[in-house]
């Protein structure tokens, strides 16, 4: 009898028909649109279309690059015979799925229904419901609405175009002495060095090692300073200010030894720093970097921890983040050392060029060859042992007002983008496009002025070389 009733069971499921619910909307109102759906719809079977798997229903899942042909297809066979009752998309002013709502389109034709921002829904063959909602969202539209749209459609389109970009700096490879060099941009950090270099030359004195400031176009006397308290240390300097990448790239082409710790002048270390850093290469095949924990004064948010990955679900928050350790977590794989506080494998770090000087006047350069270095097989780990406590931004801040710094992260992660991701580059990008839109249009100045710059950003598009599964890269560093 119960054998009887579960194929009874399962030919009243067959029999049932279905109703494709297509989440075009971004995944923090996704789930109350496919409840609705649901709920309007109680006797269908809930197929839900969509790149994020749903709380409720069968999924067909969506991936990066798929055309509108191909989820029709994905959703032609998960219907499988049965019966389509009609579809439903979610029309908001964030979403952007177009090739998701021209699939629903095709498959319900008149039937498929509009459910709008407040999830009211109306279906497509009510041309005066229609109209009013038309008509309606276009008299709701604040000002710049279609400005910011416009833009975000030729970032996307510009982004399938391709032409060379400028290669930065290239190191000569050689040979590299067993030790430690420290590199430490500085730009009229005359005091954060007074502060910082006591704690970090005492820590070095068990190591075979160098210290090299680069002092960065200062006017405050770092160089007499270094050159009477110091005179051990190092000194290049440049008459004018120059970027991180092409400050900390000098350094590094005047380093003599063979793992190459760059340091900020804001950090103070801890005890056992770089002896905590350097033990992690002798535990990690074909290690590139040890990346340090990183605290923030008391009494500060902690916006730094050095475990960075991927952000599980971005929506409109930047899509890399740092997470708090876990009690005990040490030497976990992340996606790349902060420029900050970071020890490299110095032939390694030749051999990929240095930091790309593309990355003006700083910010995301370090993603960049940490990313460069995992399409190699060259892994970063993070060092809990090695700790530092990071006075943020108090060399940039001078110069730079906060709105400004924040526009250089967008800008420069958007060119991180163009120059160095492959496979994923679609996904990425139109996601990161999409962000800076629904930032934009809520008031946010780096997100507008990021949005400008965008589609110059992709003309500059090239087919950067790898050796990995990006996607899978991305998932095994995704948190």
């Amino acid at each position: 009898m119960a054998r009887a009733r579960a194929a009874a069971a399962g030919r009243s499921y067959l029999n049932r028909p279905v109703y494709l619910a297509f989440a075009t909307s971004p995944p923090s109102a996704a789930a109350d649109f496919i409840d609705r759906v649901a709920e309007s719809n109680p006797e269908a079977v809930l197929l839900v279309v969509s790149r994020q798997r749903p709380r409720r229903g069968e999924w067909i899942e969506v991936r990066a690059g798929q055309g509108t042909g191909a989820i029709i297809a994905a959703c032609r066979k998960a219907i499988a015979g049965r019966l389509l009752a009609g579809a439903a998309i979610h029309a908001t002013r964030q979403g952007s799925e177009w090739r998701m709502r021209m699939a629903g389109l095709s498959l319900a034709g008149r039937d498929l229904r509009i459910y709008n921002d407040h999830l009211d829904h109306f279906p497509l063959r009510s041309a005066g419901v229609l109209w009013r909602h038309v008509r309606w969202r276009w008299r709701q539209r604040r000002r710049g609405v279609i400005w910011w749209n416009a833009l975000a459609s030729a970032a996307i389109f510009c982004a399938g175009r391709r032409s060379p970009t400028r290669a930065g700096r290239r190191l000569p490879p050689r040979e590299f002495k067993p030790g430690i060099s420290v590199v430490i941009p500085s730009r009229d950090g005359r005091d954060l060095l007074a502060s910082m270099l006591p704690a970090t030359l005492a820590d070095l004195t068990a190591h075979t090692a160098e210290v090299i400031v680069v002092d960065n176009g200062s006017t405050d006397g770092t160089a007499p300073f270094l050159a009477k308290e110091y005179p051990a240390i190092r000194l290049d300097s440049s008459a004018q200010p120059l970027s991180f990448s092409a400050a900390v790239n000098r350094g590094i082409e005047a380093a003599h030894y063979s793992h190459t710790v760059l340091l900020n002048n804001d950090m103070q270390i801890k005890p056992g720093f770089f002896a905590a850093l350097r033990s992690a290469f002798d535990r990690t095949p074909e290690l590139f970097c040890a990346t340090a924990q990183i605290f923030f004064p008391p009494g500060q948010r902690r916006e730094e921890t050095g475990l960075c990955f991927w952000r599980k679900q971005p929506d409109d928050e930047f899509p890399i983040y740092c997470a708090e350790p876990a009690p005990g977590e040490d030497g976990t794989l992340v996606l790349y050392g902060s420029g900050g506080c970071s020890m490299y494998d110095a032939r390694k770090l030749c051999e990929l060029g240095g930091f790309d000087e593309a990355y003006r006047p700083a910010y995301v350069e370090d993603l960049d060859i940490g990313y460069r270095a995992w399409q190699r097989g060259w892994p970063t780990v993070f060092c809990a042992d090695a700790q530092v406590e990071h006075r943020h931004r108090a060399t940039t801040s001078r110069y730079f007002t906060p709105d400004y710094l924040d526009y250089l992260v967008e800008r420069n992660y958007l060119r991180f983008l163009v120059r160095v991701t492959g496979d994923i580059f679609p996904q990425l990008w139109r996601e990161a496009i999409g962000r800076l839109k629904n930032r934009a249009l809520a008031g946010n100045k780096a997100a507008q002025r990021a949005l400008r710059q965008a589609w110059r950003e992709a003309l500059s598009r090239r087919q950067p070389p790898t050796r990995m599964n990006e996607q899978a890269h991305r998932e095994s560093l995704t948190r």
